[in-house]
């Protein structure tokens, strides 16, 4: 049987792990909840603008220079879409991974629990 103090160690051990997990779950936590609300303020203020936007509506955006403008907007349109598509995923990684801190949580608090049951054990057994 180990020693109570070798227990007791790594019982300290693992509730400074769940404690470090716990405080990169805040930290990503922040970060979705950031980019969540970056990517609803450019749906709304830039993408649904660019679409709307009528390039023709004053007479020098006639001919030529309309035809180049309405090329700019769908080029800008299709940027930030691109851009959209891409926080989207990182955001959808960054929840992947809190639930992998959460499974190693888990992992964590079911140790410590049969730690202490050992424990418990062999302070009985003495």
């Amino acid at each position: 049987m180990r020693k109570s103090i070798d227990i007791l160690s790594e019982i300290a051990e693992n509730k400074n792990r769940i404690s470090e997990y716990r405080k990169d779950l805040d930290d990503i936590a922040i970060a979705v909840e950031f980019l969540t609300h970056k990517k609803a303020k450019i749906d709304e203020d830039v993408r649904k603008y660019l679409l709307t936007y009528d390039m023709s509506q004053g007479d020098e955006w006639q001919g030529e220079l309309e035809n180049k403008a309405e090329g700019y907007q769908s080029d800008i349109y299709n940027a930030v879409s691109l851009s959209q598509r891409d926080t989207l995923q990182s955001i959808d990684d960054l929840r992947y991974i809190m639930g992998q801190i959460n499974e190693r949580i888990s992992e964590a608090l079911n140790q410590v629990t049969m730690l202490e049951d050992e424990l418990r054990i062999e302070s009985v057994s003495m």
